[in-house]
């Protein structure tokens, strides 16, 4: 899976500046950083991706006092399967690589609408001094999983699967407990659903460290009252001309592909679901994330 990290030089690049940050050597002392960082405001994503990720980050490019970004370098994906394994390479990652960028930002909000972050970054994120706000984007977990096969991403299994979405294993929030080999079509949806239970769980952590969130459907983005709803629970205020620019968006269609890939007819993705569904069990809750964010705390310190 390693050699899906965009290159092996990308990969080697990572693995040095780890080993130098491990030593105290070439990341930013966080003082250098954090004023800056803290007197923005920030706001992420937790979507699955082929749920409108693309759309928000449009919607809050309207607004000039917003720098919003979509899937900004260095991108989460370029260390994401390194995290699955190694929760010290996602702290190393973002004190390094992700809050020394967002820090320059000249704008006093910040909005990065990425999929990558709930994928094992959430938790060294929760961790640190920068209060974040998070935006919980949904969208009906078979119409993701069907868009996902089109594309050709097949979690585990295909190039792009690998690199930008997860695949089942022992720190997966849903365990697969059998045996049976799945279908395609059961990977993407079991990827589906795992965003689903990622979502609930970092849901009910905010809510427990009184963290900032706000939920939208992926359908809700075609409303303007909703998208306005949305920026003042974030504490955005978009002015006369911002708004103009923001209705002439709103219901937008952005990063929609050719498929890649004609789904089957005959399949029957019910049955396929609810065989797949009998197979799951609940692994990761919110008290397992809640003592990881305090364990990953001592590495902000």
């Amino acid at each position: 899976m390693g050699g899906y990290l965009k290159k092996g030089a990308s990969r080697l690049r990572y693995e040095l500046g780890y080993k130098a940050w491990q030593i105290g050597v070439s990341h930013p002392k966080q003082a250098s950083y954090f004023p800056d960082l803290q007197s923005k405001n920030v706001v992420f994503s937790l979507n699955s991706g082929r749920s409108g990720s693309e759309t928000l980050q449009k919607l809050f490019e309207c607004v000039d006092s917003v720098h919003s970004e979509h899937e900004p370098k260095p991108g989460f994906h370029e260390v994401m399967r390194l995290v699955q394994t190694r929760q010290d390479m996602a702290t190393y990652f973002v004190q390094s690589c992700r809050f020394p960028v967002i820090a320059r930002v000249n704008k006093p909000n910040y909005v990065e609408t990425s999929h990558l972050v709930c994928k094992g970054f959430f938790e060294t994120i929760m961790a640190s001094a920068v209060n974040p706000a998070f935006i919980v984007l949904k969208r009906d977990a078979r119409l993701v999983a069907k868009s996902i096969l089109r594309l050709g991403a097949v979690p585990q299994r295909t190039r792009l699967g690998i690199q930008f979405y997860l695949s089942p294993s022992p720190s997966s929030f849903l365990q697969i407990r059998s045996d049976q080999e799945l279908t395609d079509y059961q990977l993407c949806y079991w990827y589906a659903l795992e965003i689903e239970q990622r979502q609930a769980v970092y849901s009910e952590v905010l809510s427990r460290m009184n963290g900032r969130q706000v939920s939208i459907k992926t359908q809700d983005m075609n409303s303007f009252e909703a998208v306005l709803e949305m920026f003042a629970q974030l504490g955005i205020e978009p002015t006369d001309k911002d708004l103009t620019r923001l209705r002439e968006r709103v219901g937008g269609v952005y990063n929609h592909r050719p498929e890649a890939k004609k789904l089957e007819t005959q399949t029957d993705f019910q049955s396929e679901e609810i065989a797949l569904e009998k197979m799951l069990v609940p692994n990761i809750q919110c008290d397992d994330v809640l003592s990881n964010i305090r364990r990953l705390s001592t590495m902000w310190s």
